[in-house]
């Protein structure tokens, strides 16, 4: 990366460049299927995601990503019980 970008390769976000072009040339790559895995924010109807991708900042928007957090880990606990 640092050969195609320079000193801009050890700037943050340049990672998903990388990984971006890994995908783009990888054999037999699909996408995930919406709804299930989307990207927030603007679904609403979250209890049918299995993974929302949180981009950059917008995780700490409106604590929605605290709050899914936080309710993800009581339901891992009482299924533990």
């Amino acid at each position: 990366m640092k050969r195609s970008l320079g000193e801009r390769s050890r700037e943050w976000g340049t990672e998903q460049c990388a990984s971006n072009f890994m995908v783009a040339n990888a054999d037999k790559v699909q996408m995930l299927p919406f709804p299930a895995y989307a990207t927030y924010p603007g679904l609403r109807n979250d209890r049918d995601v299995k993974m929302f991708h949180m981009l950059g900042s917008v995780r700490y928007a409106d604590g929605y990503y605290a709050k899914r957090g936080a309710e993800l880990i009581r339901e891992l606990k009482e299924n533990i019980s």
